[in-house]
């Protein structure tokens, strides 16, 4: 039998250790790497995602801000005159608009910092929204205080010269009163003087001294004029005493005086053939507010520019108020030979509505102001008849009129304003201007209907104009004007 083992217990001991650990290490290798691939897969997200919603609310942010700033274009807003106007923002305001509207544009401002932070939720991402719409906002309030600082001095110049305006106007009214002179000198030296300071001007210096010489030469200006349209000599007369005053316009100011002294003491050949029926209808009519030859017509034509012609102006008293300083419309709210609403008399006229200088002349500064804004859509001066529409239906009803020709009159006016001016309901509004036109012009009667007025063209009244007015006639029944 063969030998077996028996030499005993083996001598060499089971190893102690346990298995390779390499499968362990890697798969744990592999899932450390994993753990901090997805934390840093999460930051990341999560910084895309703060940056994502910070950069969306700030996009939003700037238009918001933008359309208060620069306008909404969806967005329209009442114009001075109450017309519709496209939304310009704050920086579309001008003169003292803009200063008004400063805190107010401040404080939306305000208010959309605090909306649009609180829609943000993620403390990271609202850091970024406020630091990049803090710097906006810095940019915007110096947007605001450089355009306010413009439109300030915009304004005080805008006051200056409307107060030289009235100071003018005043000396023209009253041109042989001393003291209606002195002070209204005094006001047109210290307006002009006002304004060169606002340009950098130092009392003393040439520019100031230059101010001064002009405000005196003007207020001398005004005066002559006004004295030369009834009594030509002796305006030459004060013009010759303070020739120093008039300065380098003193043949400017002179001229027109010489010939106006010579058309009236008959060397011009008008004069010579002046017609006696008409010299005597205007003398039978001397007592009449409505004659056109009164001085006062004259006067306001002369002093307040750019509006009706003196007989515009006396067809205008004629047509709204019969002649009669104390007429009210049925509803009450428009007075006086012009028939003011007190809205409209508050900018143009002062004193007393029921006044009839005051009326006449409050008419004229509108008429001017008429007479500027339809000039952007005419492309030129409006008549007389024109700017009489406009002193009916506001300027910017005038405007539509004008502008929209073969639409229903109704449509831009209010079927009211037609049918309560002598207008039908249906009537386009050609035929409206038209109707109109003839009644201030006495073309035809003014109570003719519509089928003896002439055929009008289908284009636009801003391309030929309503005719000139002719030398008024009897009263038109009264309008309602504004």
């Amino acid at each position: 039998m063969a030998g077996g083992y028996d030499d005993g217990l083996p001598r060499v001991l089971p190893r102690q250790e346990g298995p390779t650990p390499f499968m362990d290490t890697r798969a744990g290798s592999h899932i450390s790497r994993g753990i901090d691939s997805l934390a840093q897969g999460l930051k990341q997200a999560a910084a895309f995602y703060d940056d994502s919603v910070a950069n969306e609310q700030f996009n939003e942010y700037q238009r918001s801000v933008t359309k208060l700033m620069r306008g909404d274009v969806n967005k329209t807003t009442a114009g001075p005159d109450g017309a519709t106007a496209t939304d310009t923002g704050f920086m579309g305001l001008n003169g003292k608009a803009a200063m008004d509207a400063r805190p107010k544009i401040e404080a939306e401002l305000d208010k959309l910092d605090k909306e649009f932070a609180a829609r943000i939720k993620s403390p990271t991402a609202l850091r970024m929204f406020q630091q990049a719409a803090g710097k906006y906002r810095l940019q915007t309030t110096e947007q605001i205080s450089s355009h306010t600082s413009t439109q300030s001095d915009v304004w005080y110049k805008e006051t200056a010269a409307a107060s030289a305006s009235l100071a003018r106007e005043r000396i023209a009214l009253d041109p042989e009163n001393p003291i209606a002179f002195q002070t209204g000198a005094a006001d047109i030296i210290n307006s002009y003087v006002k304004v060169a300071e606002l340009n950098g001007a130092v009392k003393g210096d040439q520019v100031w001294n230059e101010a001064f010489a002009n405000g005196k030469r003007d207020a001398l200006s005004a005066q002559v004029a006004a004295i030369g349209v009834t009594n030509p000599k002796r305006a030459i007369e004060i013009l010759e005493k303070n020739r120093d005053i008039a300065g380098t316009s003193y043949d400017e100011l002179y001229n027109p005086l010489r010939a106006r002294a010579a058309e009236m003491t008959g060397v011009s050949l008008a004069a010579r053939t002046y017609d006696e029926k008409t010299r005597a209808a205007n003398e039978a009519n001397s007592g009449h507010i409505a004659n056109p030859a009164q001085p006062i017509y004259q006067q306001t034509a002369s002093a307040i520019p750019g509006g009706m012609s003196p007989a515009g102006l006396a067809r205008l008293v004629q047509i709204e108020s019969a002649e009669n300083p104390n007429a009210k419309n049925p509803s009450g709210k428009h007075v006086g030979l012009t028939q003011f609403s007190e809205a409209t008399w508050k900018k143009y006229g002062e004193g007393d509505r029921s006044d009839p200088k005051q009326s006449i002349i409050a008419a004229q500064r509108y008429a001017a102001a008429n007479a500027k804004y339809l000039r952007g859509f005419l492309g030129r001066q409006p008549t007389d008849a024109e700017l009489y529409l406009a002193h009916q239906q506001g300027p910017g009803g005038a405007q539509k009129l004008l502008m929209n020709p073969d639409a229903p009159a109704a449509s831009l006016i209010g079927t009211k304003a037609v049918v309560q001016n002598g207008g039908k309901a249906d009537m386009t509004a050609s035929e409206f201007v038209a109707m109109w036109a003839h009644r201030f012009n006495k073309t035809t009667p003014a109570n003719a209907p519509m089928s003896e007025a002439p055929q009008v063209t289908r284009r636009p009244w801003a391309q030929r104009g309503m005719a000139r007015m002719a030398a008024p006639g009897d009263s038109a029944a009264p309008a309602q004007a504004d």
